[in-house]
């Protein structure tokens, strides 16, 4: 699933968010005009393609890289 597609996440975006957030599921709610991107795309270097990259921009800015992956849980 790595460096299909940036992965859109509900977390608003601030590049010093981790620096001050809980550690227990660190999700940004405070409103800024970026969302959270993850896991690289088709269209970057392989260094971008993990989960733990993150990056953030506008939702208006809509690209071909830019998007969700689709998960099933299997219990």
């Amino acid at each position: 699933m790595h460096g299909n597609v940036w992965q859109w996440c509900a977390d608003y975006y601030d590049k010093d968010y981790y620096g001050k957030s809980p550690m227990n599921d660190p999700q940004n709610l405070s409103e800024t005009d970026a969302r959270v991107l993850r896991g690289g795309s088709w269209f970057r270097d392989p260094g971008t393609c993990r989960a733990a990259y993150r990056s953030g921009i506008a939702p208006a800015c809509p690209r071909s890289v830019y998007g969700c992956r689709v998960c099933l849980l299997l219990n």
